[in-house]
């Protein structure tokens, strides 16, 4: 298995046009660029993890992981000489060499690998956009140069989980001139789920103003909206997002409007359970292709569930470490008391799902969408919510000491959580109802109303906290 898989990211460099037709790479010089930044997190995620901090970022993650591994000698013979005749540059030839190593490595230790995303995944997807790079001072896309930046800016930069190829091509189509990205807002509509979005471009010497928005078409199409706002003709408000959050949108609206990989008849975990029961429960439940999916007190364990429709299913005491459920949809399933320990459930939605009793240790629920979830008494410490939506969601006895809840969305929650210090609130906004519990090393107080409303400010959140007569 580990020999089918370092040769299937061959076989996928092989495809990189390294040197060839510059208009390519300059036709996607956005998503180019994100995706280096995203492989310059992951790889600082991985550096910090192993500290290979002095090797950042081009480096092979596998000799750190891993010092002893040896991959398939036929393997090896096959990618040096491809690397010798095609990649000249030799941090890329670095990568290269990583992404085949690190393929076969993921096969034999998934199970035990850290709760980190693939380091190599976003460098594969650049290459296949638009061939290599070049460094000197910058980091030179063949279309775009971008600062190299330091270890920490790279650690702690803004995740872009939105790898989708229609999502990328979006991000590229017609991108000419300086860009800025808006979100249409208002009530029921925040910023995390918008009415729509749209981009403003000037180009050209003559800052020439052109508006458009993305619609129901997945295209991006004249809009009247900016100039009639300005004129002051539109009620609609908006706000300024990042590229990155413009991403999400266009993933999550592609996803509804196409169906997505998850509404596919012919999906297929990415990887099935270890477990032969469970393995056995989930192929009878593709093979009847209808209702959710029964998987109460199975063992999942490192299963690669990814984009899967698991409307209505359920996990009850269900063992998912280590497992990943990225994109997948699990609306209104039971997970009472389900193992979620080093999942990664980035961009998962969880609306309305039974979390009571789970675990979320160091689990990724990045850009999760937990709208009107129930999660009582629940052990969410080190878990990354980064960009989570848990408009409506009850968070009752929760632990989210050392969690990340940068940028995450609120709505009148109730929030009798345990934080301490080292949780980071850095970003999340929306209203919260308190009381919270505070760990600090002299002991722990309880918080609520402006005494906590302060307290989350200090640490960069711009959290609401309301209480019973408050009017909201």
């Amino acid at each position: 298995m580990s020999a089918e898989l370092s040769r299937a990211v061959l076989e996928r460099l092989r495809a990189v046009d390294w040197y060839g037709d510059w208009d390519v790479a300059g036709r996607h010089t956005r998503s180019r660029a994100l995706l280096m930044r995203e492989y310059m997190r992951r790889a600082a995620l991985w550096a910090r993890a192993y500290e290979a901090e002095a090797e950042w970022p081009f480096f092979d993650v596998t000799e750190f992981v891993e010092p002893t591994f040896r991959l398939d000698p036929e393997v090896t013979s096959e990618l040096e000489e491809y690397l010798a005749h095609n990649v000249g540059t030799p941090s890329t030839a670095r990568t290269c060499r990583g992404a085949v190593r690190w393929a076969a490595l993921q096969a034999m230790r998934k199970d035990d690998l850290p709760a980190l995303p693939d380091p190599y995944e976003p460098l594969l997807l650049m290459y296949g956009r638009g061939g290599g790079y070049s460094i000197e001072e910058f980091i030179d896309l063949y279309g775009v140069m971008i600062p190299y930046g330091n270890f920490d800016s790279s650690l702690n930069a803004e995740p872009f989980l939105s790898l989708a190829p229609s999502t990328l091509d979006a991000l590229d189509a017609g991108a000419e001139g300086r860009i800025t990205y808006y979100a249409k807002i208002s009530e029921g509509y925040p910023r995390s789920s918008p009415r729509g979005i749209l981009r403003r471009r000037l180009v050209g010497r003559e800052a020439e103003t052109r508006d458009e928005a993305f619609t129901r078409n997945l295209r991006w199409e004249p809009t009247e909206y900016l100039r009639l706002y300005e004129l002051g003709h539109n009620d609609v408000d908006h706000v300024q997002i990042s590229e990155r959050e413009a991403a999400a949108f266009i993933e999550a609206v592609t996803k509804k409007l196409t169906g997505a990989r998850w509404l596919c008849e012919d999906w297929t975990p990415g990887k099935f359970p270890e477990d032969r029961t469970a393995a056995q429960r989930l192929r009878e439940w593709i093979d009847a292709g209808a209702g959710g999916l029964d998987a109460v007190g199975l063992d999942l364990t490192g299963a690669d569930l990814s984009y899967g429709d698991f409307s209505e299913s359920w996990f009850t005491d269900a063992k998912l470490v280590n497992a990943r459920l990225v994109g997948a949809e699990l609306y209104r399933s039971d997970a009472q008391g389900a193992d979620f320990s080093g999942a990664d459930l980035s961009g998962c939605s969880l609306v309305r799902v039974n979390l009571d009793d789970a675990v979320l240790r160091g689990t990724t629920i990045d850009q999760a969408n937990l709208v009107k979830a129930s999660l009582y008494d629940v052990d969410a410490s080190g878990a990354s919510c980064r960009g989570t939506q848990f408009m409506g969601a009850s968070l009752l006895g929760v632990n989210l000491r050392s969690a990340d809840l940068s940028n995450a969305v609120f709505q009148e929650n109730s929030f009798q959580v345990t934080l301490d210090q080292n949780t980071k609130i850095e970003g999340a906004s929306g209203s919260v109802f308190g009381p919270a519990v505070i760990v600090e090393e002299e002991g722990s107080r309880e918080l609520s109303g402006a005494a906590l409303e302060d307290w989350i400010k200090a640490k960069g959140g711009a959290i609401r906290v309301l209480t019973v007569d408050r009017e909201v």
